[in-house]
């Protein structure tokens, strides 16, 4: 699957394909419980060999925080952080 410019840029809401993947739903619901509001509309997308986060976030910090609950969620499979750090007013 690839992340599409229109879905990585509709971050209003928290969106993760193949629903029924365990790690999908880990990294989801880490993400929800973080105290990082900006976390919670972050996507994630799992291809055969990697996770993709995509989305919005004001702050490096928090970009690095998403990468750090994905990762931890990510046994075998690499990361790839397309998240952008931008004001989300």
């Amino acid at each position: 699957m690839q992340l599409t410019q229109e879905v990585i840029s509709d971050v209003d809401e928290l969106e993760c394909w193949c629903g029924n993947d365990q790690t999908q739903r880990a990294i989801q619901q880490r993400l929800r419980e973080s105290s990082y509001s900006p976390l919670w509309r972050l996507k994630c997308q799992i291809a055969s060999d990697r996770i993709v986060l995509a989305g919005a976030v004001p702050s490096y910090y928090m970009r690095q925080m998403a990468q750090t609950i994905a990762l931890g969620q990510a046994g075998d499979k690499a990361v790839e952080n397309q998240i952008v750090v931008r004001s989300l007013r």
